[in-house]
């Protein structure tokens, strides 16, 4: 699928651990795009599927990846000078 042609995307985030695999789909997903309301130190995985005119796109690879918590995104933030974005 060509990316000029896509509408929009569908983004499904599987939260993995801990508790059950509870997936929410997040639909005219645009790119880039920022998944808000994760839980700290949980496992998600998450895939993206294009969606265009002509229809649905292959689902992408599944990424998973780990949430820190609260604490370990203070220290990293002092240690780089980064800070979140998402957080106002």
């Amino acid at each position: 699928m060509l990316s000029s042609s896509v509408l929009y995307y569908d983004l499904s985030v599987t939260k993995l651990r801990p508790g059950p695999g509870v997936t929410t789909t997040y639909t005219s997903a645009q790119s880039p795009d920022i998944i808000e309301n994760l839980e700290p130190r949980s496992e998600y995985e998450v895939s993206v599927q294009a969606v265009s005119r002509l229809g649905r796109g292959e689902p992408s690879s599944r990424l998973g990846f780990m949430t820190s918590s609260h604490r370990e995104e203070i220290e990293r933030s002092a240690e780089t000078g980064e800070r979140d974005v998402t957080r106002t």
